[in-house]
């Protein structure tokens, strides 16, 4: 497996099918850690899923920028990147 090279915070504020495929799609990314960021709880996504993400972050409101960066900074300190 290819050394990490990259992390993405994804952010998914609703579990729709179609923001699915293209957290999917990320994931399959070489090199490339994914974590989540959502107004779900992580037991709405399945456990194939939540197994492959690097790090998880619900917040109240995930179309507030502060809500998004105030997460993002959280997974950073959290994952040490």
């Amino acid at each position: 497996m290819p050394a990490v090279m990259l992390h993405v915070a994804f952010v998914v504020p609703f579990r729709f099918e179609t923001s699915l495929r293209f957290l999917r799609a990320a994931l399959d990314v070489p090199g490339c850690a994914v974590s989540l960021i959502t107004q779900e709880p992580q037991d709405a996504f399945d456990a194939e899923l939540r197994k492959r993400l690097a790090g998880f972050r619900q917040v109240k409101d995930a179309l507030s920028g502060a809500a998004l960066v105030d997460a993002c900074r959280h997974l950073s300190q959290r994952l040490g990147m």
